[in-house]
């Protein structure tokens, strides 16, 4: 055998003997991570055992936030969730749950389910105000802005808010609505009852009772437009007491005046 050949023996030999390091550093670095991800396994099932057999999992407290006229008892009820129950169990149904808060209370226009640190939940609501009261066999029923009438009756309402007789769920009702949302503020602050007539010659005419005294005839079109210059019109018949007929044009008869079939017409309005 030449020397030539020798070497290169040794050579092969040397190559065989790092391959073999090689793989068996792999093979030991391929038990390390499969032994990591057993251990890896086995620590978070312990750890979800643990939680599911603690005190963490159950509910702690439940509060509602962004109420103002429907009593958070109420949502809470609907809710049907109570401190010990499942935590992670209840969250699941969130939205089951957010969906009959909202079908058993009609002035709740959403609902949302959350929680708030650990063990708490928060039930956040958005409700549909009251815009005025419907009067109905000497109680009051709210009239909400999407024109529900709520069928619980109240013994006590706002005073800023006006009383209306003679409307029902309905077009009408949602018309008159939105006309009253769009009156100025200050204006609306003088408004005590809204009467719908329902009138054989205009089936929109409405009898509008003020504050200060003062009554107004207009239709539920043109509420809004109309009832803005109301502090004009006044201030044209020199704050005299009396009806302003708005139905077409502007006119006013004194309720001191002895003649009810010549109004005054309200020189620049129309």
């Amino acid at each position: 055998m030449s020397n030539k050949e020798g070497k290169l023996t040794e050579s092969e030999k040397l190559k065989k003997s790092t391959d073999s390091s090689v793989i068996h550093l792999k093979q030991a670095k391929k038990r390390l991570i499969n032994w990591g991800v057993v251990v890896g396994v086995f620590l978070f099932i312990l750890l979800i055992s643990l939680y599911f057999i603690s005190p963490y999992r159950l509910a702690n407290n439940i509060s509602v936030s962004g109420s103002e006229e429907v009593y958070d008892q109420v949502i809470l009820d609907s809710s049907g969730l109570t401190s010990g129950d499942s935590i992670w169990e209840e969250y699941l149904n969130k939205r089951k749950i957010e969906e009959k808060i909202v079908q058993d209370n009609p002035q709740v226009a959403q609902a949302e389910l959350s929680l708030s640190g650990i063990q708490d939940f928060v039930i956040k609501i958005e409700e549909y105000k009251t815009v005025a009261y419907l009067a109905s066999d000497n109680t009051y029923k709210k009239i909400l802005e999407n024109g529900n009438i709520l069928e619980e009756a109240v013994p006590r309402i706002n005073a800023h808010q006006p009383i209306l007789t003679g409307f029902e769920e309905g077009r009408p009702l949602e018309l008159m609505i939105d006309e009253y949302e769009q009156v100025d503020e200050e204006v609306q602050m003088l408004i005590s009852q809204i009467d719908y007539l329902q009138h054989d010659r205009n089936d929109m005419l409405l009898s509008v009772f003020m504050n200060d005294g003062n009554e107004v005839l207009v239709p539920i079109p043109v509420f809004a437009e109309r009832l803005n210059y109301y502090h004009q019109m006044k201030a044209a018949v020199d704050n005299t007491t009396g009806l302003f007929d708005l139905e077409a044009g502007a006119y006013f008869i004194p309720f001191t005046s002895d003649n009810e079939d010549d109004p005054e017409e309200i020189e620049g309005f129309e």
